[in-house]
């Protein structure tokens, strides 16, 4: 219910105040386990990317969010899992992998990190580990408007549009047979050049 509610809330708020628009929702599978990976440039995109799917998501955060007790509490109710930053997080990956076995969706931002000006950078290898084990289906998303409303080392938000973007997923057809880790990386390069690929769709308007 806390949930569902918090969907409601936060896409009614930025249907209204920044006019959001959503492009290619039939692109999250409507039954089985997959992966959206997206870009990261501004605390928004998490909160744009949930509001905007028919089903729920699991999330992954930096652990340092889960300081304040009933944050702490609030964060678990929406599927947000702690997260160790710069290591190795184990329980964490572990967890991922067990949800996306149930058949559930996870939210990953490749890149690991926002975006101090608004790029999209390299992305990193985890989002391939996890597809490959669970054999996620990946859907490449990107969120505009998000750096511009809320960049980082800002406290207030300014006035703008948000907009997301989801392409097709991304199967495991991708990939070669008997993996090595140059795998992981070209799956990885692979998924974020069709997130950049959404980008300039992107920046051709919102229609």
């Amino acid at each position: 219910m806390i949930y569902w509610i918090t969907v409601y809330v936060v896409y009614w708020l930025f249907k209204i105040f920044f006019s959001l628009k959503v492009k290619g929702l039939e692109n999250i599978p409507s039954k089985g386990t997959f992966i959206i990976a997206c870009n990261h440039a501004s605390y928004l995109d998490p909160m744009v990317v949930g509001c905007s799917s028919r089903r729920k998501i699991n999330f992954l955060a930096k652990e340092e969010l889960f300081k304040n007790k009933f944050f702490s509490w609030y964060l678990k109710k929406l599927n947000v899992s702690p997260l160790k930053r710069y290591s190795s997080d184990s329980r964490a990956l572990m967890g991922a992998i067990r949800k996306l076995r149930k058949g559930k969706g996870l939210v990953i931002f490749p890149e690991g990190t926002r975006s101090n000006d608004g790029s999209i950078r390299e992305g990193k290898i985890g989002v391939s580990v996890l597809s490959f084990i669970t054999k996620a289906p990946v859907t490449p998303c990107y969120v505009k408007g998000g750096y511009d409303i809320w960049p980082p080392n800002s406290h207030f938000f300014h006035k703008g549009k948000l907009a997301i973007f989801l392409g097709k997923p991304l199967g495991l057809s991708l990939v070669r047979e008997g993996r090595k880790k140059e795998d992981y990386y070209e799956f990885a390069q692979k998924i974020m050049s069709h997130i950049k690929a959404l980008k300039d769709k992107a920046s051709y308007g919102y229609d």
